[in-house]
């Protein structure tokens, strides 16, 4: 490896992962439960200066009382507090991206229709009985309207739906592709520039039993979606087109959606939906042209075609569940006899019995090619200190099968963001196709020949790309002493939202949700009464005990305690003196207070 340019950078805190073990959690839960007091069957709290939390189970609702509940957060104390905002931020001229499939799939867009009404716009993700038989599959709710209080839980009065045919169809099929127009009316009028948040997400009523605890205070409840696309859209009455799904987005996400590298003479394609699935692999169907590589100016056609077909979203269906179809993505792999160049602009056509939508997609390979996502880096990136930093190379091309390393270039070169390459090294093969003789890494079941670039004595901290001469480059990466943080506090933030019986009030959570158990749990041989704590598994009401999560995190905190601190995470109980890191872990086993004879 010829390292170019590097800097050595000191580390001034540790990795936050690490494994468990049972003893730790032991000893804690034993702790626990030794400093509960006692005080009363219906109110039992943590003292003696043990982790803050307290619970109440009064005819108020029994909810979780934190010290420092509704204290205004300083959103400057970390980077990650507001991480849902990026998250959110959907990405519209990437038609690749997911969260931009889901909004063309499934809730496109809604605007004002009347002052009681409103309609929202469905791609063919979206399961008509919801709008006919079931207005309970829809809510709204408003931060700045009183009437529609997220506490109401306010479902439409009426609902109608219209279906369409989608304009971007399947060639040569008799399968349709849908779309939908959903009208909601309400019982009370909307106001003028207030924000609303809407909700198809599902459910109806299953008829079974007395569920006015169990579900939005109404009744049982199936859980069956209305749509696996976006389901929300918030907007200020009266917009007419909230929601930020164009015409022009749609067509590209339903046809040619993006083009990238393989290999100097290989591109791959993605291909939505409105694509002729028993076609996609018939080769002129594809052409290639360039008014500036003489090679391709009176266009050609790939000599091979790969092709690799997947269920991207489903059709829901309440009454035939789980689905009633499937919503495709189609890659395709096209191999040309002529060599593609840098710096060169090409358009790539498809036959329109081939595709609807957008169908055709001009590209510029750059100084160093167009992305290719076989040749694989770290999706977070690198710790300066970290001893092996490799980016792999190889790939598998569906029914076009393995990539053949034959012409792969020898060498592998990483640049920065001022585009000055800093390292140049050698491409060594790691594994063939189906080897299985590296012990922990003893199963390439990837059908691929990897080989390795090798970066490892890069430290500088910046952002970089590895770059494959002629076959284009990797996603950006960075290499950063903290890179690890953002990890952390995703996952921690995901706690958060499955917390059993907390609303999470006092912290910068923009997703409220109502809380959940606060009547009294039937309990065998102890008095009924809220049970709250632990996290919930799944998008259903029960919460589970994981008490697996206490373990990992007690014990990544008894291993690095100087890792982790208060304050460093959005939850309600940060400020009260204690890492952060053991307020979840206290809420993971919180449930066990309650359940104490």
């Amino acid at each position: 490896m010829r390292l170019y340019s590097s800097s050595s950078v000191h580390l001034s805190r540790p990795n936050y992962f690490l494994k468990i073990s049972l003893l730790s959690s032991i000893i804690s839960i034993f702790s626990l439960s030794c400093e509960t007091s006692q005080e009363s069957e219906d109110n039992k709290e943590l003292v003696g200066g043990s982790i803050g939390l307290a619970g109440s189970s009064g005819e108020e609702g029994g909810r979780n009382i934190n010290a420092n509940a509704g204290t205004e957060i300083d959103p400057n104390r970390s980077p990650f507090f507001d991480i849902e905002s990026s998250q959110l931020d959907i990405p519209f001229d990437d038609p690749s991206d997911p969260r931009t499939i889901n909004s063309v799939l499934g809730l496109r867009r809604i605007a004002g229709d009347t002052p009681r009404g409103i309609r929202l716009y469905f791609g063919p993700s979206f399961d008509p009985f919801s709008g006919d038989e079931n207005r309970h599959s829809f809510t709204i709710y408003s931060p700045d309207d009183p009437d529609f209080a997220f506490s109401l839980h306010t479902v439409p009065e009426e609902i109608y739906v219209d279906t369409y045919e989608d304009s971007h169809h399947i060639p040569n099929s008799e399968e349709q592709v849908p779309r939908y127009e959903v009208t909601l009316f309400f019982e009370k009028e909307l106001k003028e520039g207030k924000r609303y948040f809407v909700r198809a997400i599902g459910g109806f009523l299953s008829g079974q039993g007395d569920g006015r605890e169990m579900h939005r205070g109404v009744d049982v409840y199936n859980g069956a979606p209305t749509t696996s696309g976006r389901h929300a859209v918030s907007f200020v009455y009266p917009d007419e087109n909230a929601g930020g799904v164009s015409d022009e987005l749609i067509a590209q996400v339903m046809g040619l959606r993006k083009v990238t590298q393989v290999t100097d003479r290989i591109l791959k394609v993605e291909l939505g939906h409105a694509i002729n699935r028993e076609r996609v692999s018939e080769r002129l169907f594809y052409t290639l042209s360039s008014e500036e590589d003489s090679a391709f100016s009176e266009g050609i056609q790939p000599d091979e075609v790969g092709q690799l077909s997947h269920t991207e979203r489903i059709i829901p269906n309440q009454r035939e569940y789980p689905y009633a179809g499937r919503l495709w993505q189609n890659t395709v792999y096209l191999h040309f006899a002529e060599p593609l160049s840098a710096n060169k602009t090409y358009i790539l056509r498809l036959n329109e019995q081939l595709a609807s939508g957008r169908t055709e997609l001009s590209f510029n390979l750059g100084q160093h090619g167009l992305l290719n996502h076989f040749v694989k880096v770290n999706q977070e990136g690198y710790r300066p200190d970290s001893q092996q930093k490799w980016a792999y190379v190889g790939a598998w091309l569906g029914t076009m099968g393995t990539l053949d390393m034959q012409d792969l270039p020898v060498t592998c070169q990483v640049y920065n963001e001022q585009n000055e390459m800093v390292v140049e090294s050698d491409l060594r093969k790691r594994l063939s196709s189906r080897e299985q003789s590296e012990g922990a890494y003893d199963s390439n079941w990837a059908e691929e020949e990897i080989f390795v670039c090798d970066f490892s004595e890069l430290e500088a901290k910046g952002s970089y790309k590895v770059v494959v001469p002629g076959w284009g480059h990797s996603f950006t990466f960075d290499i950063d002493e903290h890179i690890y943080d953002r990890t952390y506090h995703v996952t921690m933030k995901g706690l958060l939202y499955q917390r059993g019986g907390d609303d999470t009030q006092g912290t910068l959570n923009i997703f409220p949700k109502p809380l959940g158990h606060q009547k009294p749990v039937d309990i065998p041989y102890m008095a009924n009464r809220p049970i709250l704590g632990g996290h919930h598994d799944a998008g259903d009401i029960n919460p589970r005990s994981r008490f697996e999560i206490a373990w990992l995190l007690m014990e990544a905190y008894q291993h690095n305690p100087g890792a982790f601190g208060d304050g460093e995470l959005d939850i309600p109980e940060q400020g009260n003196d204690i890492p952060d890191i053991l307020d979840e872990a206290a809420w993971s086993i919180r449930l066990l207070i309650d359940l104490q004879v």
